[in-house]
């Protein structure tokens, strides 16, 4: 079975969290870079066609429709290039700007004499170089190397559609210098990637499910299979939770059990995950439980709500 029975003991009270449904075609223009030195690419545009927009590939575009419960999709979207920047390796790389960085391809798209283009307004922007200058995304667009797999696009990517790392809550762990204290810590999320689990794929490395927490925050989970204890002033219960890879069995798919009267924003979510499809490198079934909370940076400034992996 994809379900589990669990119990639930709890008490509190909830103020429904505002989720920020992102739904239908999500539109990104895939710009594909390299150097002026660089010779001759690894990938053509069609490798890259199917590793981020064509379904059925097991690349970005089927990783988001699963994920998203058919709720988004990547109609309107494009791959253009190879577009040659006017700079070498060492030159682009030189520039020690990331914005920079970005900005020489895009200028190296809208300025090219034979295919020009110019990303329309409301497109989130890939940009994949050849050789690799840099690895990053941002809130609407993500700037990686030709070599990137699945995993690597869709974290960059899901910074892109206005995701954060994931972060667990144990305070030994330190997973790079410029990190924080327990972030890219959980292992079950694509927000950790370089630390989660994977499942190979015909383009490297797939990561697996994203955590309930972000697919809720993305407003991706269906309504109806949402479950907040306590909401109908029933203290006790038993409740079957139906896998997050699972949405065809009955139950639900996430539970959030909020308990701090102070915060009605800090509560523990429930969710189980079953070994198989893009959770198959995981070791074993299991129900995880997150902690969300406010978040702090080094520097004291608030961060919003996260949610931490319980260890």
């Amino acid at each position: 079975m994809a379900s589990i029975l669990i119990v639930i003991m709890l008490c509190g009270v909830w103020t429904e969290l505002q989720a920020r449904p992102l739904r239908g075609s999500i539109q990104l223009s895939v710009i594909l870079c390299k150097s002026s030195d660089a010779g001759t690419p690894t990938h053509d545009v069609a490798y890259y066609q199917d590793l981020v927009l064509n379904s059925g590939t097991g690349g970005l575009s089927d990783y988001w429709r699963d994920l998203s419960y058919q709720n988004v999709n990547l109609a309107g979207s494009a791959v253009r290039g190879w577009y040659t920047v006017p700079k070498t390796t060492s030159q682009w790389r030189g520039l020690n700007d990331r914005w920079k960085y970005v900005e020489e391809c895009e200028n190296a798209a809208k300025n090219d004499p034979t295919q020009p283009y110019t990303i329309p307004p409301g497109h989130k922007k890939i940009f994949v170089t050849f050789p690799g200058i840099d690895f990053f995304g941002w809130n609407g667009g993500a700037f990686v190397d030709s070599n990137v797999d699945v995993g690597g696009l869709a974290h960059e990517g899901g910074h892109g559609i206005g995701l954060n790392h994931s972060f667990s809550n144990n305070f030994e762990s330190l997973n790079a210098w410029w990190a924080q204290i327990g972030e890219y810590d959980d292992p079950w999320d694509a927000m950790s990637w370089g630390n989660a689990f994977r499942v190979p794929t015909r383009f490297g490395d797939a990561p697996p499910w994203m955590i309930g927490y972000n697919l809720d925050r993305m407003g991706w989970l269906p309504r109806s299979r949402i479950l907040t204890v306590g909401a109908n002033g029933i203290k006790h219960s038993h409740i079957t939770l139906a896998a997050l890879s699972h949405p065809e069995t009955p139950g639900a798919l996430f539970l959030r059990i909020p308990f701090d009267v102070s915060d009605p924003l800090h509560y523990y979510t429930v969710e189980f995950r079953r070994k198989d499809r893009w959770d198959a490198g995981i070791p074993t079934d299991t129900v995880l439980i997150h902690e969300v909370r406010k978040a702090w940076s080094p520097h004291g400034d608030y961060q919003g709500h996260l949610a931490f992996l319980l260890r």
